[in-house]
């Protein structure tokens, strides 16, 4: 009862405060006016007797916190009474609290979408369940840290005799038929080994998944969707699992659907199916190796995992010697990888780009918290005589700190909010930075660990900033603190050098980044310039998605069915007006497609004992591919209808394979060995970029004629070089192609979609860099326009004087921008010493490039020096326009 009547009177005195304050300030004033009258009855003159009764009363504060303890409702009402304090003082100044809140909205949402960005792109793709237990399994050399495919030989060797693994399986890609109803589309399905299921530990999304007790039994025709197909073919509304589908013309049965998250091998997946491997296929168009995923036992680390694997490398060799002089197993090994590692060893120019673009973040979250760090001095030392004042009159060093902290959270919850509008911006412009063309990247999200750790870093940033300016005003003497606001006192001046410091170093680091700005657009421009051995303008390459059971496996039927087929599409594209030339190959320039490579020796070359063959990209080509593409023939022919399976097999090269086995020497009419076959060289063809720039190829390049060779008939691209506007072309040329099939899906991709494709490995970087600089020079502008305000304000005395005594305005305004000169020369200087220095330290890296080009550092210098004046001359000039009397009035 006694808790009860205790609870209800702290809830009585917390909703009735403001009376409950009254009733204290009358009391105290009636003991106060008490001792007064009392002195005065023992003959003290009343003035002094008031002065002898206050000073013996004490400070009234003091004696109001101790009652508000003893009503146990203090902290509440300091409570509230700090954030309406903390609102208050962020409506009166409110260029400060502005300034706060952008720098918080862009350092968070800039640090957290790119921290994202390179996660899921780079360094964490998958979404595994324990994914630090999983790894790439693979076979490597001495000579590169990749791992390739397993045979199925090996996996099984692997299988049966690894002590580190808890389970292993495989994967293989390929695009079949699927067909549901009367509906019947290509799509790419995953055939895995049931134990990948164990192997991820992902859940289904709907549904379950296939099991190897399943598959051993023989009940191999079940079938799980991506959860996009799923969606597309109606989702929970059709009631999809328990369905049977056709693929390739067999029949499966729907019995889960797997998350959108999932994805094993870098690409966008519609379905998987079980696969048994145990037999080579025997037919010779198969791939008989594939990739191989696999978890550690519990306790085993990739270290002892590797160690165990090389070691039975040595014993699989053994029980599967080459062939009689085969040098490629020569020095190879088993090799695992984390999961997470392959993307980045398989494209490790994406690796560096990205991982350039979390160095920039760090850098503007460094020069946001310099600026926080910077406007929480300014108002700090701003409220000196304040503070000086509130100490006089008895408030607490906890009271005082405890306002200042509120503040800033009220400021950084306001920042953290419009934090996340900034991320919703950066995650929508995706498509800009072309990150969509990545398959793997399906939904962002928002990282909260990320967004966490940001706000911690900044937070803490701007409260041991704060404390340890409001803690040196608590300490120090009240009488210089209360002189501290004369603008020509000593202690002015340290806070104006350290509020200095901090802009010099916020405008060193936004010239580091405008020069690494510069040097990626100058990359950029370097690889939008270069010869990339082809013409980029008016040609669009066509994917026909045919179906696989319109035509049936066999070289017959290959040369009596699906090549009529692409010749029949040729001619039809050719009668179109608007078509200049048309051609077909298996690829086309510079595109992200999967590349398909010939392992070639030249006849009569002397090899060394390390070099018996070279690579060499294949490309598979109907007559007229290098007019359409632009690329130039530079000796022989090209190739001809009457190439045929019945005539002499040709091929045209490379120009840099000439340069490399020939000795300059004309090549035609010689003859590189392929497949167990003589190629009879017919032409030499200009060195083309095949490949997009995030992919390192350093080999050559084989043509070879489409009607000579049945290897890639899936894989057709018809190429088409438009006379006008390739743009208002594809429509046409798609109505014109339905109409001449019917039943195939399409595609289209120009060559400049391509070619911006190929080139985002400079061009992500660069926009990234150029908008985190640009972040960085206008926080390091605000922070700059901020500090000069201040020293404004607390000038503005002084400068009236001037005024009034004969300075003229432009007097006024050469004195700030002289005060300016000394925060913003440092911090070129600085700069620019150090943007030199990095820039001359890779320049010899880059080969292409001149990191120390003069162009650069000027544009940077002249875009800081205006950025920096504009910050000065505003407030400056503010100074300037009041008038002497105004501002004499001013304090």
């Amino acid at each position: 009862m006694h808790l009860l009547k205790d609870l209800s009177a702290r809830f009585k005195v917390l909703f009735s405060s403001n009376r409950q304050e009254q009733i204290m300030d009358d009391e105290m004033a009636f003991h106060l006016e008490m001792s007064i009258q009392e002195k005065i009855e023992n003959g003290i003159e009343p003035d002094e007797a008031r002065k002898l009764a206050r000073k013996e009363f004490g400070s009234t504060e003091r004696f109001k916190d101790e009652c508000r303890d003893s009503w146990g409702t203090r902290l509440i009402n300091d409570f509230f009474r700090d954030v309406r304090y903390g609102l208050r003082q962020i409506t009166k100044h409110k260029t400060g609290s502005l300034v706060i809140v952008i720098t918080l909205a862009l350092c968070i949402g800039a640090n957290t979408t790119a921290v994202k960005m390179v996660q899921r792109i780079v360094s964490n793709p998958y979404e595994y369940h324990e994914e630090d237990r999983i790894v790439r399994v693979g076979i490597s050399g001495k000579d590169f840290s990749a791992v390739s495919h397993l045979s199925i030989p090996s996996y099984q060797f692997l299988k049966k005799h690894n002590q580190s693994f808890e389970n292993i399986g495989l994967v293989g890609v390929a695009y079949q038929d699927f067909q549901m109803g009367d509906s019947t589309r290509y799509i790419a399905i995953d055939q895995i080994s049931p134990e990948i299921w164990d192997v991820v530990g992902i859940r289904p999304k709907e549904g379950r998944f296939f099991t190897k007790v399943e598959v051993e039994r023989g009940d191999e025709h079940l079938t799980v969707l991506s959860e996009k197909l799923w969606k597309d073919l109606g989702g929970k509304e059709t009631n999809l699992i328990g369905s049977n589908v056709l693929i390739n013309d067999e029949s499966f049965r729907i019995i889960g659907v797997a998350p959108d998250s999932f994805f094993l091998l870098y690409g966008e997946s519609d379905a998987w199916i079980p696969k048994v491997y145990d037999e080579i296929d025997p037919s010779p168009n198969a791939k008989n190796s594939f990739a191989s995923i696999a978890k550690l036992k519990p306790g085993i680390s990739l270290k002892q995992a590797n160690q165990n694997i090389t070691n039975l490398f040595q014993q699989y060799q053994a029980e599967n010697p080459p062939p009689a002089g085969d040098q490629k197993r020569k020095d190879l090994k088993f090799k695992a990888i984390h999961i997470n590692q392959s993307i980045l060893q398989a494209l490790p120019q994406v690796q560096i780009a990205f991982y350039s673009i979390n160095a920039v973040t760090f850098l503007v979250l460094t020069i946001g918290c310099l600026n926080i760090g910077g406007i929480v001095l300014i108002r700090n030392y701003a409220r000196s005589q304040e503070i000086a004042t509130r100490r006089s009159l008895g408030a607490s060093k906890f009271r005082l700190s405890k306002q200042m902290m509120t503040e800033v959270l009220l400021l950084f919850l306001i920042g953290g909010f419009m934090s996340l509008l900034v991320i919703k911006f950066n995650f929508s412009a995706s498509e800009f930075l072309y990150l969509d063309k990545f398959q793997w990247v399906d939904e962002w999200g928002l990282d909260t660990n990320t967004f966490k750790t940001t706000i911690i870093t900044t937070l803490a940033f701007a409260l041991g900033t704060g404390l340890l300016t409001r803690f040196s005003q608590i300490r120090e003497n009240l009488l210089s603190a209360i002189r501290s606001g004369s603008p020509t006192s000593t202690v002015n001046r340290s806070r104006h050098r350290m509020n200095g410091a901090f802009v010099t170093v916020q405008i060193s680091l936004s010239i580091l980044l405008l020069v690494a700005t510069g040097i990626f657009a100058l990359n950029l421009k370097t690889a939008l310039e270069k010869n990339v051995g082809f013409e980029r303008n008016g040609r669009v390459a066509v994917k026909i998605w045919q179906t696989f059971k319109r035509f049936e496996d066999g070289a017959e039927a290959y040369y009596h069915s699906v090549l009529p087929y692409e010749k029949g599409v040729i001619d039809h594209i050719r009668q179109m007006p608007d078509v200049s030339s048309v051609s077909a190959a298996s690829r086309a320039p510079i595109s992200i497609d999967s590349v398909k490579v010939a392992r070639f020796s030249v006849q009569d070359y002397h090899y060394t004992e390390d070099d018996r063959k070279a690579n060499a990209l294949q490309i598979l080509t109907h007559p007229g591919y290098f007019k359409t593409v632009g690329t130039s023939l530079l000796t022989g022919r090209d190739f001809k209808e009457t190439d045929t399976r019945n005539t002499e097999k040709v091929a045209i090269i490379s120009e840099d394979l000439v340069e490399k086995y020939f000795d300059g020497k004309t090549p035609l009419g010689k003859y590189l060995t392929y497949r167990d076959h003589d190629l009879k060289i017919i032409g030499i063809a200009e060195v083309v970029q095949d490949r997009p720039f995030f992919i390192p190829w350093r080999d050559y390049a084989i043509y070879l004629p489409s009607s000579q060779w049945d290897i890639e008939r899936y894989s057709t691209k018809y190429l088409v070089h438009a006379k006008g506007d390739v743009k208002k072309l594809i429509p046409i040329l798609e109505n014109r192609l339905k109409a001449f099939d019917p039943t195939v899906g399409l595609s289209f991709k120009t060559f400049n979609e391509n070619f911006e494709l190929a080139t985002s490995i400079y061009r992500i970087p660069m926009i990234v860099t150029l908008f985190f600089a640009g972040i960085a020079l206008f926080l390091s502008g605000i922070g700059l326009f901020a500090l000069i305000s201040h020293i404004v304000e607390e000038q503005t005395r002084e400068f009236g004087i001037r005024m009034a005594i004969g300075s003229s305005k432009k007097d006024i305004l050469r004195l700030v921008l002289k005060q300016c000169v000394k925060f913003i020369l440092p911090g070129l200087l600085i700069g620019f010493a150090i943007s030199s220095a990095i820039s001359w330290k890779i320049n010899p890296l880059v080969k292409d490039i001149n990191t120390l080009d003069p162009t650069i550092f000027a544009a940077v210098l002249c875009f800081v020096l205006t950025i920096s004046g504009v910050a000065s001359f505003l407030p400056a000039n503010r100074a300037t326009r009041i008038s002497p009397i105004d501002t004499l009035r001013y304090e």
